[in-house]
């Protein structure tokens, strides 16, 4: 699951506002939640790569 248009800009918008120190407590749920799409998506992701990698579909990444 990827984060859509709308939920990447809310994302973005209240990272800037924790940069700030400007975060409200209702703020800091929806940041919480939304990191949590966001690395579910990651690790769904790392999962595919992976599987594609053992299947020889994609090539390992450089460590440079």
């Amino acid at each position: 699951m990827q984060l859509d248009e709308s939920q990447q800009e809310a994302l973005d918008t209240l990272l800037e506002k924790q940069r700030e120190d400007e975060l409200t407590p209702a703020d800091s749920q929806e940041l919480q939640f939304l990191m949590k799409l966001y690395r579910r998506g990651l690790r769904r992701k790392a999962k595919a790569f992976k599987v594609a990698f053992k299947r020889g579909l994609v090539s390992p990444l450089s460590a440079a």
